[in-house]
């Protein structure tokens, strides 16, 4: 009995190595070409990318003049904390000093102009490593009893602490003492325009690189 033969035509074995041969090779080059770094990044690749040196450049804008006006404000706070605490020592001295001071504090005399005191002289001239500052001295009940300032008045915004004037454990009134943040806002202002300036720079250099190597 006669059985035919299945077995493939030689060419046809050959066509099948010779496509799989073809196949290795162009999978391997595909893998060269990337490692190689020679494949064009995808839009979806360079519109990420770009929206990330986007995001990059915004946070370096809005961190550098924070930053500058935070220290400038914490610097502040603390010398006005401090100038709270010494001004109130000083109140709280001259009330022992003077009785009718003392009484005018804890709303008990009539009512007298202060500003012959040493505590109610003008605090000095603004001067470029000194802030506008006012200094106001209020009795127990709240009237302002003591209101001086600067050659110039503490602009917006301001910087408030205050401080409580105490003769033993009797409560004679409080002290508030306004420092101005104008200064410290300009500074912020101008390293703001510094820094959009410089973010705007590096995004549109890193911009120009992307679009360079994928142009789209």
């Amino acid at each position: 009995m006669f059985v035919p033969n299945k077995s493939p035509a030689p060419g046809g074995s050959l066509n099948i190595r010779a496509l799989r041969r073809h196949l290795i090779r162009w999978t391997l080059w595909r893998k060269l070409q990337r490692i190689g770094g020679q494949e064009a990044p995808s839009f979806n690749m360079v519109r990420l990318i770009t929206l990330l040196a986007a995001v990059a450049a915004a946070t370096t804008a809005v961190i550098v003049p924070a930053s500058c006006f935070l220290v400038a404000q914490a610097r502040l706070r603390g010398e006005v904390e401090i100038r709270a605490l010494v001004y109130a020592g000083q109140v709280a001295e001259e009330a022992r000093r003077n009785p009718d001071f003392w009484n005018a504090l804890a709303d008990t005399a009539s009512e007298l102009e202060w500003g012959n005191l040493e505590i109610g002289q003008p605090p000095g001239e603004v001067s470029p490593g000194r802030a506008a500052e006012r200094e106001l001295v209020y009795s127990s009940s709240g009237k302002t009893l003591i209101d001086v300032a600067t050659s110039a008045m503490p602009a917006w915004p301001l910087l408030v602490a205050h401080s409580t004037v105490a003769d033993g454990g009797t409560r004679l009134g409080e002290v508030e003492i306004q420092y101005s943040l104008r200064r410290a806002l300009f500074t912020a202002a101008a390293a703001a325009c510094g820094s959009t300036g410089l973010s705007i720079l590096l995004f549109l250099r890193a911009s120009c690189r992307i679009h360079t190597v994928a142009p789209i």
